[in-house]
């Protein structure tokens, strides 16, 4: 269970992504990571997932300046988060290949 896992705020987090991404995906107690069918299922959830945490940061620096930042606080993202969120990705996300596109047993 994601709860023997993960704290609580990550629980919540990737319980939300097995929501959203239902049927293309399921947690994995062995593994302790949700498992994709496939690569490109992975891929296109890794880059909106991604893309939402550069806005969702663009959107409270803006906030901070009372201006909208534009770029700059996305250039700011990719210079100072990026390499964590994909380490935190490849920590507990993975893909399999599975042409019915159910779990591998």
């Amino acid at each position: 269970m994601l709860e023997d896992d993960f704290p609580a705020d990550i629980v919540k987090e990737l319980n939300g992504e097995l929501t959203e991404f239902s049927g293309k995906c399921y947690y994995d107690p062995e593994k302790r990571k949700i498992v994709f069918f496939d690569a490109r299922d992975a891929e296109k959830a890794y880059i909106e997932l991604e893309i939402r945490a550069m806005e969702k940061h663009k959107w409270i620096e803006s906030e901070k300046f009372h201006r909208d930042l534009g770029d700059s606080s996305l250039r700011d993202w990719i210079k100072n988060y990026a390499e964590n969120f994909s380490k935190f990705w490849r920590k507990t996300h993975e893909y399999i290949l599975s042409e019915k596109r159910e779990p591998a047993c």
